[in-house]
């Protein structure tokens, strides 16, 4: 077979952190599947980089995060057995994951390793199918990576990182991980399963920050950071980033709570109203800071934490008030 592509989505909930994507845009092929499991995981947190982070609220730590959604495999491949190996995984309808290195001509050097997904290849033409950003519209598109570039990427990412491992044959094999959906058994969303999601959303997780208190932790990293923000266009960057992932995390919850209240006919319109106002407010605190990256003005990143203090403040009483209500029920 010449030409070979498995299924994948492109209208994704989750755009702006490149790891759920390639993720998501699997899951979300299979729509009843992917509804069912967005129930109950998604879950927003604050890393260690202050960087807000989207992840999979039953992670295993041992396979990586939405290990609830797909099976991973790791696998190594020998430098001239790439190719084939990986067109065997996405016949036996296995998606990639794998690290990808862009060469700047211009600049003669390589990007750092990025993870890229591949879900097809045409073996005639020599190419693979993998999701790619379009910068004309900052959406998700089809684009096409050659065999060849590919593999020059492979060889570098070998001499630069794989050579690294204590193994000393490491430099010749190439590393990259398969992903096939998992059984997800489909069910309505429940009462008590809400009640844990929401109660999450108040209290956190153990060890980290999660849920409500990503708002007021980071609105704390913005107040005290301010002029060193304005210095660092990577910082400035990755604040533009959060501001993208809490819009995207909190239409999502929108998204979560009609395919609840409908199922359960419930009343979630007082709380999907307050979402819709952060929501809007969060597109605008993205602006803001897309600004501030062309401005350098440390003000506008105290504005910033004073906005997202703010919808700290209205999204916790409007939880608090929808978990009592869900109690009573």
């Amino acid at each position: 077979m010449s030409i070979y592509r498995l299924p994948l989505c492109y209208q994704t909930d989750i755009t702006t952190q490149c790891t759920v994507f390639n993720r998501l845009a699997v899951a979300q092929a299979d729509i009843k599947r992917y509804e069912s499991w967005i129930q109950t995981h998604p879950v927003i947190c604050l890393d260690t980089s202050h960087n807000v982070v989207i992840e999979d609220s039953s992670r295993n730590w041992n396979n990586g995060p939405y290990s609830s959604l797909f099976y991973f495999e790791n696998r190594w491949a020998h430098a001239e057995q790439t190719i084939d190996q990986v067109i065997a995984c996405i016949t036996e309808k296995k998606y990639i994951l794998c690290n990808y290195a862009y060469r700047d001509i211009l600049r003669n050097r390589y990007s750092p390793p990025i993870e890229i997904l591949f879900y097809g290849y045409d073996s005639a033409a020599r190419i693979f199918y993998t999701p790619q950003l379009d910068p004309n519209n900052g959406k998700m598109r089809e684009s096409i990576l050659p065999f060849a570039e590919f593999l020059v990427s492979t060889n570098h990412i070998m001499k630069h990182y794989c050579s690294k491992l204590e193994h000393s044959e490491a430099k010749h094999y190439f590393f990259f991980k398969t992903m096939q959906n998992r059984p997800h058994p489909l069910s309505d969303p429940s009462i008590p399963g809400w009640l844990t999601v929401v109660q999450r959303e108040l209290k956190g997780m153990p060890n980290s920050s999660t849920g409500c208190s990503v708002l007021m932790s980071f609105a704390n990293y913005l107040d005290l950071c301010g002029e060193e923000i304005a210095q660092d266009s990577l910082v400035q960057k990755s604040i533009c980033t959060s501001f993208g992932r809490l819009y995207e995390y909190y239409r999502l919850y929108i998204k979560r709570l009609r395919i609840f209240s409908a199922k359960q006919k419930i009343d979630a319109d007082k709380l999907i109203n307050v979402l819709n106002e952060v929501v809007e407010s969060c597109h605008i605190c993205y602006s803001l800071a897309f600004k501030a990256t062309e401005d350098h003005d440390p003000h506008i990143y105290s504005r910033l934490a004073h906005y997202t203090r703010t919808l700290y403040q209205r999204v916790v009483p409007s939880m608090s008030d929808f978990y009592i209500y869900l109690q009573k029920l």
